[in-house]
């Protein structure tokens, strides 16, 4: 009696070499976040939440929140520095995609709205959307 045994089909892999995963409408999405992406997202949506208050209180004339909000703004974007040049991982670097994903899709401040709108991560690849066959689309 022979026996039937499914394999699961093999892992993509994307142009950029990273290894991906199918879903079932036929996309291809990229691995995890690294730690330094996780990093670098959550440290730059602090500086972009911090850069929406100060505005704020420029709106509002509120010059002792302002200098509160300055000073927090000044240590997140110390934080952010030491994110982006402290990678854990240097050799494969963390992707810019994969952190503005994160960002837009938190849908956080208005800085962060306005600089990096929410935008689908995951677009199928046809015939319409891919560049080469259909440039300008």
């Amino acid at each position: 009696m022979p026996i039937s045994v499914e394999m699961p089909s093999p892992t993509p892999v994307c142009g950029d070499g990273v290894r991906g995963h199918n879903n079932e409408e036929n996309r291809v999405s990229v691995t995890d976040p690294t730690m330094d992406e996780l990093r670098i997202a959550e440290s730059y949506q602090r500086v972009l939440d911090q850069l929406s208050r100060c505005a704020q209180a420029v709106r509002d004339g509120d010059w002792h929140h302002l200098a509160a909000v300055a000073g927090d703004l000044s240590r997140g974007a110390v934080h952010l520095g030491m994110a982006a040049g402290e990678l854990r991982d240097p050799g494969t670097g963390p992707r810019a995609e994969v952190v503005l994903d994160m960002v837009a899709s938190r849908n956080g401040s208005p800085a962060a709205r306005a600089l990096h709108p929410a935008r689908p991560s995951l677009v199928a690849k046809t015939a319409l959307t891919d560049p080469f066959t259909h440039p300008g689309g």
